[in-house]
């Protein structure tokens, strides 16, 4: 899923939960949208690495790609509970879960059991791209969900 559906999930989880203290939606936002940060960075030095333009288009768009780490998994799930726990309030582990389950959902090869098991392998029906009709009608739900509730 691209940043834009994360963010308004995210959004509708802290407002379906009434959250105002800023510590909680800090930690919302880390685990809701902050755990995909990292790819700039993956993609960049992976074109630093090719130093071909067409190559690293080649790369890019290939299924498949590897642009996650162990937090875009369950080692994020596990870090998010604890966190959650520390702080009594469940809605930054709701919020990786969120997240979780719609990268899991999209089309690009994930582990779900990554850190603690990287051979289950999995792809989901959903087409991850900006362009895409259902990350589309993900938006259009996403946005109706926020002005309804």
């Amino acid at each position: 899923m691209i940043i834009i559906t994360h963010t308004l999930a995210t959004l509708l989880l802290l407002k379906v939960f009434s959250v105002n203290d800023p510590n909680i939606i800090f930690m919302t936002f880390l685990f809701g949208i902050g755990i995909d940060l990292d790819e700039p960075f993956i993609v960049w030095k992976k074109y630093r690495e090719l130093k071909d333009w067409e190559k690293f288009k080649k790369w890019l768009k290939r299924k498949g790609t590897r642009k996650r780490n162990f937090f875009d998994e369950s080692g994020g799930l596990v870090v998010s509970l604890i966190f959650s726990y520390f702080l009594n309030n469940y809605v930054p582990f709701l919020a990786n879960l969120l997240h979780c389950t719609m990268d899991w959902m999209c089309d690009f090869e994930s582990r779900p059991l990554a850190p603690f098991y990287n051979k289950l392998r999995t792809r989901g029906p959903i087409e991850s791209d900006f362009r895409s009709l259902e990350e589309k009608i993900l938006i259009l739900i996403l946005l109706v969900a926020l002005i309804v509730v």
